[in-house]
């Protein structure tokens, strides 16, 4: 059925709870930035918000302007390079059906930290990046729910994109926007109620059940 690169067709993933369990990453990157900058605030309430744009999660926790907004962003970006990726782990099964699923299609990652985040997450969980022909940051995006970086990725490689997959409201919004089949997994921060409030085309228990679909 699948006679070359040219008929594959392209599947974008988000990264953090849906290919990888990186909340303490993040968390620890957070609260490391935030004690440099002087700012204080509870682990509950900053978990309620990922998912979102960081610059908006540092926003909607503090009353910061612009400025210093971006420079408790860049601190947590840096932490999380330099630190916090060990933090992040592979989630079960992943690898395993991404190299299923690149049998039959292009795989890329599209997701609301920045490419060099995304990187650094990748190495310290172990998941292969050799998977993927395309990653693409919210780097100068607005970011999901916006489709910015699902456009961003089919123009890279000239293909558009069949499927998106997140674990978030967030994720999915984005893909619906961004014209693909959506499918949520369970596997992250929001709930199936949450995820069937915005009516992706699926939802499965994790990332291991999309070969039995796709």
């Amino acid at each position: 059925m699948y006679k070359g690169k040219e008929m594959k067709k392209l599947i974008l993933f988000d990264l953090d709870g849906t290919l990888v369990n990186s909340d303490r990453a993040h968390l620890v990157a957070f609260k490391k930035a935030f004690e440099k900058n002087g700012l204080k605030v509870e682990d509950k309430k900053v978990l309620e918000l990922f998912g979102m744009l960081r610059r908006k999660i540092v926003k909607k926790l503090f009353k910061l302007n612009d400025k210093k907004v971006l420079e408790v962003v860049k601190d947590q970006d840096d932490f999380v390079v330099k630190e916090t990726n060990s933090y992040s782990k592979v989630l079960k099964g992943v690898n395993k059906s991404l190299k299923v699923l690149k049998k039959k299609y292009i795989l890329g990652i599209v997701s609301n930290s920045s490419k060099r985040e995304i990187l650094a997450l990748v190495r310290g969980s172990g998941l292969d990046k050799e998977l993927f022909s395309v990653v693409v940051g919210s780097d100068g995006l607005r970011g999901k729910p916006y489709a910015d970086g699902i456009k961003k990725a089919e123009k890279i490689l000239n293909k558009k994109c069949e499927y998106f997959i997140g674990d978030t409201t967030y994720d999915i919004i984005a893909g619906k926007r961004g014209k693909c089949e959506t499918i949520g997994v369970l596997s992250g921060n929001h709930s199936k109620k949450q995820l069937e409030s915005v009516k992706p085309d699926f939802i499965v228990k994790d990332v291991s059940r999309l070969v039995r679909i796709l």
